[in-house]
């Protein structure tokens, strides 16, 4: 025996814990870019992490990117074991999707035609 002293033990499920316990103290902050890059270090590692999917799909809609957060949470809902809050914010992203499709709506005309002196309800409502 050499007098190296044996690495320590760290399960992989522990680990990635950790980092999704850092990345969304970065994410609450504001520190996108650092919750961001810890991850996709974590997809990196598990492809199929239904959290990162998820917190990253989070930032995509938080940033505007809203196809892309549509197809992570997608994704994140397909690997979680309890899909409700992939499902909520896919539904709202979903929304957001469709009122930037619709058009405008045309604006009303000013109220000025169809109230033209409103001075009469104001005296009535005293009287």
């Amino acid at each position: 025996m050499t007098g190296a002293l044996p690495r320590p033990y760290i399960p992989v499920t522990q680990l990635l814990t950790a980092v999704m316990q850092i990345a969304a103290e970065h994410h609450r902050a504001g520190r996108t870019a650092a919750a961001r890059a810890m991850y996709q270090e974590v997809l990196t590692l598990d492809p199929r992490h239904a959290d990162a999917l998820f917190l990253l799909g989070v930032l995509d809609r938080q940033a505007g990117r809203l196809e892309e957060a549509r197809r992570r949470l997608s994704e994140a809902a397909r690997w979680a074991a309890d899909r409700t809050p992939m499902d909520a914010e896919l539904h709202f992203v979903e929304q957001l999707l469709a009122r930037r499709k619709r058009t405008p709506a045309q604006t009303w005309p000013t109220a000025g035609p169809y109230y033209p002196d409103c001075s009469a309800l104001a005296t009535t409502a005293r009287a």
